[in-house]
């Protein structure tokens, strides 16, 4: 076991006097909000992507049902964030967003962006 030996950096912090961490943070700091609006999203999950889900839930409110051995689909609520749309994203084409409409289209748009701004050589 490594022993670790505690000691106070050696730079003052400057808290502004009027900041308080939890405004910050509803106003959207670190793509959390507490303004964001709560929707319920239904996503397909293929190749065994969205399993983690099963343990690390998307929230409080959520079902899991599996398709098959490979196939998922969570219904969940959720803020409708930049950092859930980025999270979306990140799941390229093994994800499917069901439902809703709003959502879905955000995700055409931004494959259509990635298309057009990759030319193909």
């Amino acid at each position: 076991m490594v022993q670790r030996r505690k000691q106070r950096l050696p730079t003052k912090t400057n808290k502004p006097k009027d900041f308080d961490l939890d405004t910050y943070i509803a106003g959207g700091a670190f793509g959390f909000s507490g303004d964001a609006p709560e929707i319920e999203v239904v996503l397909r999950f293929y190749n065994g992507v969205g399993f983690h889900l099963k343990e690390t839930p998307l929230s409080n409110h959520q079902d899991v049902r599996e398709i098959d051995d490979a196939t998922l689909e969570v219904t969940a609520k959720v803020l409708d964030t930049r950092r859930f749309r980025w999270w979306l994203l990140g799941f390229g084409a093994d994800d499917n967003v069901i439902s809703p409409q709003s959502i879905k289209d955000f995700v055409i748009q931004q494959s259509t962006l990635v298309m057009e701004n990759s030319p193909l050589t």
